[in-house]
């Protein structure tokens, strides 16, 4: 590898920029190939919850990731809107959890016991307790409120993002990657859909959903693609102050125009990005269930995006097991935004070998790519 190494990003969603910011940090040169918008891919199309404690068990190898993510949120927001001049709406007001019998209760009750083994914060409260958190909530046996949970309108981020790139001088190109260029076990290039390749040291695939379209860099990646849809309401009556879920991973979200947002379903449907009447609808029953204001709320706009899921459910991050000069930033399921900023930090750093190697082994261990050989 030459002393200035060039790079190439593929992928411009949330795990693609970041990884080009990082580079941009480090005065590494860099191109992002993406086909699409700003927006286009699944960080468009994902709600936005930042919730740690909600997705994931505190005893599981990504929860350390996750809330190392969490907490290092407000920094990158600040940076992305620096950059870029445009808010995000960050939310940091918490999570509220519908309990909606008194088994999910005793549940929510085991989960405060887990998160105090881990300085983490969780109350149950009972329907009242719940109604003052949420004053549209519905007939709930109890609540499980996480004051550290947050949010960001994953919407005005991904434009935002890309103004940001932008800005640090890194090279957008509107495009698809479809192959690596490889000589004697190691990157040479990026080749594109319009013939031409794009030579390079460093490739980073962050390609989401479609790592595995990229001949030569996504097959050991072993992504698959999970249609998760959502719906958007013009308002709800009374406000949603903050974002509630149930114990299903259905969620409702404010946003600062008023309008709700509501998801997600967990779809096997290939590559298939459309919405369907049937999932919809399926949001929209579940939702009512603790938030009945639902019933008589006007949707306004649905859509659906692909998650990158991996056979474990975690994500692939760092050095590729065989190929020198290939690094993954992809598999990050229903986490992407959440964890990219600092799964970007991490792999970067490693890939430009910039940090402590034995730190860096740690942090990625979970994650190796090789893990699936």
């Amino acid at each position: 590898m030459s002393p200035t190494p060039r790079a190439v990003v593929i992928g411009g969603g949330i795990a693609g920029c970041t990884v080009a910011l990082e580079l941009a940090r480090a005065d590494v040169p860099a191109t992002v190939v993406e086909p699409r918008a700003a927006g286009g891919g699944a960080t468009g199309a994902a709600a936005g919850i930042l919730a740690p404690q909600f997705e994931t068990d505190p005893a599981g190898p990504l929860f350390p990731l996750l809330i190392e993510s969490l907490r290092g949120y407000p920094a990158f927001v600040h940076a992305v809107e620096r950059a870029s001049g445009h808010a995000v709406d960050h939310r940091e007001d918490g999570l509220v959890i519908a309990n909606l019998d008194a088994e999910e209760t005793r549940a929510a009750e085991r989960a405060v016991e887990r998160y105090r083994t881990h300085d983490l914060a969780g109350e149950v409260r009972d329907r009242a307790g719940g109604r003052e958190l949420v004053p549209g909530l519905g007939d709930v046996d109890s609540v499980l409120w996480l004051p550290d949970e947050g949010a960001i309108d994953a919407q005005a981020l991904a434009p935002a993002l890309e103004l940001a790139v932008a800005a640090a001088g890194v090279g957008i190109r509107r495009d698809r990657a479809v192959a690596l260029e490889t000589r004697g076990g190691r990157v040479r290039g990026v080749a594109l859909e319009a013939g031409d390749v794009l030579a390079c040291d460093l490739v980073f695939l962050a390609a989401g959903a479609w790592a595995e379209t990229v001949r030569g860099a996504g097959r050991r990646a072993r992504i698959r693609p999970v249609r998760g849809q959502m719906l958007r309401f013009r308002r709800l009556e009374p406000a949603l102050p903050r974002q509630v879920a149930d114990h299903a991973g259905c969620y409702a979200l404010p946003r600062a125009d008023g309008s709700v947002v509501v998801g997600s379903t967990m779809e096997e449907a290939g590559y298939d990005e459309r919405p369907t009447g049937e999932g919809i609808e399926r949001i929209r029953t579940r939702a009512q269930r603790f938030l009945p204001g639902l019933e008589a709320a006007t949707p306004v706009e649905a859509w659906a995006g692909l998650r990158p899921f991996t056979p474990d459910g975690l994500p692939v991050l760092g050095a590729d097991a065989e190929l020198e000069g290939l690094h993954h930033a992809t598999g990050y399921a229903r986490h992407g935004i959440l964890i990219a900023p600092r799964a970007a930090a991490l792999v970067v750093a490693a890939a430009l070998r910039r940090a402590p190697d034995a730190a860096l082994r740690g942090a990625l261990a979970p994650f190796d790519p090789g893990r699936f050989a």
